[in-house]
C-alpha cells in the first residue's frame, strides 16, 4: 500500500497574481506556508481490472470514464493506470471550501501516489506542473497554480510566476527564529460558511484587466512582508495582511460579506494587527495575525467559531508508513482503511451475484 500525505497551505501575500490573465503579462509572486493539516491519498492493488474510491463519496466503476469525480479521473488518466486499483481519500478539514488549497493539494497527492504505485518517483516540480496541467488546462478551473506549487514543495516559501510559464520556488532569506515568531503572532478559525471558490475566482479572472493596479500592489506586498519578517517587525506585517485584505475585497464580488465583515471587525477590536479570509474568500478560513498575549481576547471574542491549531509544516508531498498515519491520527482508524478494500469486493460480490 502507498500513503502520501500533502499539506495545505496558508497564503499571506500575492494571491490572484499567480493567475494566467495577470503573470501573462506581469511577474505575479506569492508568499504563502505550508501547514500541519494534510491530505492523505491511499492506494492499492486490486485483484480485478476494477476501480474502487472512497473520498466524501464512494464509487466502485470498471473504466476511468465511468469516475464522476473529475479530478480522480484525470489523474488516473494521465498517469495511465486504467484500473485494479483501490484508492482511498483522507483529510484533516472540511473540503467544502476550506480555503487552504485542498483541491490542488488532493490533485498533487494523488499523481504522487499514482506515480509511486507505478514504481516512479516523481520531483516536486513536475507534481506541480502536471497538477497545473490536469486542473488548469484540462479541467478549465479558473485557479492559479501557488497551491500546486506549495503542496508539491512544502515549507515557507516564495513563488514567481513568469510570463514565459515558468514558475521559480525558493525559501526567503528569513531566520528560523523569525518564521517561528511568525507562526505564534498567527490564530486560524473555520468560518464555518461554505462557499464554492471558483464562482468566486471567475469573476476575479473577468476582471484582471480593471484590477491589474490593485494585483500589482498586493504583488509587491510580498517583499514589503519578507522585509517585515527580515527585521521582526509583526506589526506592520499584521497591518500589511489588514491592508491586503482590504485591496482584495476589491477584486470581485462575493469575496466578502456582512458575516465576514462582523468577524473582522471583532478581531480587531480584540486587539487583532490584521485579518484576512484564506484562499478566494467569501468562506472558509479566517487567519488572524496578533500578539500572543492578546490572542485569548480573540478567542473569547470569535468563541462561536472553531479554533484550528496552526503550525507550519516544512515538508511537502511526501510518502509515509501506515504506521506513520496512524500515530498522528489517532482520530481517525486505519481499520477504515482497510475496510474499504473489504468493502470493495462485497460491492464485486453483489453486482456479480445480480
Amino acid at each position: 500500500m502507498i500513503v502520501i500525505r500533502a499539506p495545505l497551505r496558508i497564503s499571506f501575500f500575492g494571491g490572484g497574481t499567480d493567475i494566467y490573465g495577470f503573470w501573462k503579462q506581469d511577474v505575479g509572486k506569492v508568499i504563502s506556508t505550508s501547514i500541519r493539516k494534510y491530505i492523505y491519498v491511499f492506494i492499492f492493488a486490486r485483484d480485478d481490472n476494477h476501480i474502487y474510491l472512497d473520498y466524501l463519496d464512494k464509487e466502485f466503476v470498471s473504466g476511468i470514464d465511468e469516475i464522476r469525480h473529475e479530478i480522480i479521473r484525470e489523474c488516473l488518466r494521465l498517469t495511465g493506470l486504467l484500473g485494479g486499483v483501490n484508492i482511498v481519500v483522507r483529510s484533516d478539514v472540511t473540503s467544502n471550501g476550506s480555503g487552504l488549497g485542498s483541491s490542488s493539494t488532493l490533485t498533487v497527492a494523488l499523481l504522487h501516489a499514482l506515480f509511486m504505485h507505478l514504481g516512479q518517483q516523481p520531483s516536486p516540480e513536475m507534481l506541480a506542473i502536471l497538477a497545473c496541467h490536469i486542473e488548469i488546462d484540462l479541467l478549465h478551473k479558473p485557479i492559479g497554480k501557488q497551491d500546486q506549487y506549495i503542496a508539491a514543495y512544502g515549507g515557507f516559501r516564495v513563488h514567481e510566476f513568469l510570463p514565459s510559464g515558468k514558475v521559480t520556488s525558493a525559501i526567503p532569506d528569513i531566520s528560523c527564529e523569525e518564521i517561528v515568531r511568525l507562526e505564534k503572532h498567527l490564530i486560524l478559525f473555520s468560518t464555518q460558511i461554505p462557499r464554492k471558490a471558483e464562482s468566486i475566482l471567475s469573476r476575479q479572472s473577468d476582471n484582471i484587466e480593471s484590477t491589474r493596479p490593485i494585483l500589482s500592489i498586493m504583488r509587491d506586498h510580498v517583499d514589503e512582508a519578507i522585509a517585515c519578517l527580515q527585521r521582526g517587525d509583526m506589526d506592520h506585517f499584521g497591518l500589511l495582511i489588514q491592508e491586503g485584505w482590504e485591496l482584495k475585497k476589491k477584486l470581485s464580488s462575493g469575496i466578502s460579506n456582512a458575516r465576514i465583515d462582523s468577524y473582522i471587525e471583532r478581531s480587531i477590536a480584540a486587539g487583532a494587527y490584521g485579518v484576512k479570509i484564506a484562499g478566494a474568500g467569501g468562506g472558509g478560513h479566517m487567519l488572524v495575525v496578533c500578539k500572543p498575549e492578546l490572542q485569548g481576547k480573540v478567542i473569547t471574542e470569535l468563541a462561536e467559531l472553531a479554533k484550528v491549531k496552526v503550525g507550519f509544516d516544512s515538508m511537502g508531498s511526501t510518502a509515509i508508513t501506515l504506521e506513520d498515519y496512524n500515530k498522528q491520527n489517532g482520530h481517525h482508524s486505519i481499520d477504515s482503511i482497510l475496510c474499504s478494500a473489504e468493502e470493495a469486493e462485497c460491492i464485486v460480490s453483489t453486482q456479480q451475484n445480480r
